[in-house]
């Protein structure tokens, strides 16, 4: 199904990782698509419980008890540690390019949210804005510059995090396979 290339000084001249592509490079779009769906998502999960816990959670939730912190635990707090956990034991590659997928999804993001606002939509509070943190005030194009640079500073360092788990799983399964 697969042949087997060997590693040649042109795949190394062009920064190939021939060591995860041992029987070629010729990856199926899904596989492709489920690359690209997973280094947003292991992202952008890690960005927003870094977010939400940095900053919404104790404006939302000033007496941290009952069913509320449970629901904050299932939301964020266990995703975060599920996809730490997938990072630390699946085989998918982590690149630090592909930080541009979550950028992408981050920027469209704030967009929508702007668009929300200002189409005068409601939350199911009532209230004009997606989130009780997330106010537009007058003129949202400030907020949302400063939102999308705190999570592309953000998504920056956690894709440098999630690297690291990578090449920390790598080296181990190197050595321990004698």
């Amino acid at each position: 199904m697969y042949k087997r290339l060997e590693a040649t000084d042109t795949d190394e001249e062009r920064g190939e990782d021939t060591k995860d592509v041992e029987y070629g490079n010729e990856l199926a779009w899904y596989h492709k698509a489920f690359w690209i769906m997973y280094s947003i998502t292991a992202n952008v999960t890690l960005s927003i419980a870094v977010f939400y816990y940095g900053y919404f959670y104790f404006r939302e939730n000033p007496d941290q008890s009952g069913v509320g912190l449970v629901c904050d635990l299932t939301k964020h707090a266990f995703a975060t540690v599920f996809h730490l956990m997938e990072t630390t034991m699946n085989g998918i590659p982590v690149l630090f390019t592909q930080v541009i997928f979550p950028l992408i999804f981050t920027g469209s993001y704030m967009v929508f949210t702007v668009i929300f606002w200002l189409a005068g939509q409601v939350n199911h509070n009532g209230k004009k804005q997606i989130y009780e943190g997330i106010t537009y005030g007058v003129t949202p194009a400030g907020y949302v510059v400063l939102g999308v640079f705190l999570f592309a500073c953000n998504q920056l360092i956690i894709q440098l995090v999630l690297c690291g788990i990578y090449k920390l799983r790598r080296r181990y399964f190197e050595t321990s396979s004698g």
